[in-house]
């Protein structure tokens, strides 16, 4: 079972998301971040989360501090 961490602050696809991540059985949590702040709390609180995110409706300033978050939570996928 793993835990689910879905960044995206477009609700139309947060809520397709959500639908589907519903129905996979391997799912134990699914969290939502709306923001880069809220990201990384989760990322904190479930450090091996699987992480569906929305890259260009996030408030990351450049894909370098996506690639600083990835070397930090290590075991995130």
């Amino acid at each position: 079972m793993r835990d689910y961490i879905l960044a995206d602050n477009q609700d139309i696809t947060k809520a397709g998301m959500l639908f589907l991540l519903k129905g996979v059985k391997e799912v134990n949590m699914i969290l939502e971040a709306d923001n880069k702040m809220e990201l990384v709390k989760a990322l904190r609180a479930y450090p091996e989360a699987i992480v569906i995110l929305d890259y260009t409706l996030t408030d990351f300033a450049g894909v370098e501090e996506l690639i600083v978050l990835q070397e930090r939570f290590k075991a995130a996928r």
